[in-house]
């Protein structure tokens, strides 16, 4: 009985590392995913003239976009008639920590959601434009970093299961 815990101490140890890594892998991808929903709404807004409505319509049907938890509930704000800006912000609140964005993450995403559809088509291209910038600059920071303490997270978890069988053995 004694062998069958130190087992289950060790895989928790260990599966507490790797949890931790893949957090940090999994926000990369969804940053990624960010810019890419930016991307495509800056060539939706571009080149078909595409209304808000239909940028987050179009935005939930891709594939690549259902990372993104907070999209559909923002779909659905959207439709039922509330505000973008609120639709926006109400839905990052709710669903955005499912995505693993951090505070500031989510912080930049409502500001963005605040000023876009609030200008021309210009400005609005323009807001696209620098908020890409920031989530494509916050992309790379994200990857090194989940690099650096992804492998810290599984030395530890690996370090930890060791720790406790030695000391339950």
């Amino acid at each position: 009985m004694k062998t069958v815990g130190t087992v289950l101490v060790m895989s928790a140890c260990m599966l507490a590392g790797f949890f931790f890594a893949s957090a940090g892998e999994l926000r990369v991808r969804n940053l990624r995913a960010l810019c890419l929903l930016l991307s495509a709404m800056r060539r939706e807004m571009m080149y078909r003239q595409s209304s808000l409505a239909e940028l987050i319509k179009g935005a939930c049907e891709r594939e690549e976009m259902k990372k993104l938890a907070f999209l559909p509930v923002c779909c659905e704000l959207f439709e039922s008639g509330e505000p973008f800006a609120y639709a926006w912000r109400t839905s990052l609140e709710q669903k955005g920590r499912l995505c693993l964005l951090n505070g500031e993450d989510i912080g930049l995403l409502c500001a963005f959601g605040d000023a876009l559809g609030t200008t021309d088509c210009e400005g609005q291209l323009s807001l696209i434009d620098d908020y890409s910038e920031i989530f494509s600059l916050r992309s790379v920071q994200a990857r090194e970093s989940a690099g650096k303490y992804g492998k810290l997270c599984r030395s530890l978890g690996l370090l930890a299961a060791a720790g406790a069988a030695i000391i339950l053995i």
